[in-house]
């Protein structure tokens, strides 16, 4: 899916890329920074896809730090109160505790992966993409 959405992008921005290539020279006559700020917005155009990616990830993240978060609630015996906007006692079953123990640990064993690719990945590409 992913493919087909980049595919159909590149190929959209396909005659918009050989007007930006040409354009680009046309900045350096404003100077030097406004020939490296146009250069600088191409290369983010042409890597919107890794972009996207860190996105996603980034949402994972973030998903996976909230739910361990509301999961963790679980061993102190409370619930959030959306209505009333605070913290209630609750009690659990213990199909409802074996299954928030098996929902915990699998977002504890996953999320240094997640980080892994959030952190170190796509941050290093980032910043490779800006020191270029």
């Amino acid at each position: 899916m992913l493919i087909e959405a980049s595919r159909t992008v590149t190929s959209i921005l396909a005659p918009v890329a050989k007007v930006a290539f040409k354009a680009v020279p046309f900045f350096g006559t404003f100077g030097l920074s406004t020939f490296l700020a146009a250069l600088h917005d191409l290369l983010f155009c042409q890597s919107y896809y890794l972009f996207f990616l860190y996105t996603v990830f980034a949402r994972v993240y973030r998903q996976g730090l909230a739910m361990a978060f509301t999961l963790f609630k679980l061993f102190q015996g409370t619930k959030l109160n959306i209505i009333r906007g605070k913290e209630d006692e609750a009690v659990y079953g213990i199909s409802e505790l074996y299954f928030g123990v098996l929902m915990i640990s699998m977002i504890i064993f996953l999320l240094p992966t997640v980080a892994m690719f959030y952190f170190y990945c796509f941050l290093s590409v980032v910043v490779s993409v800006l020191g270029l």
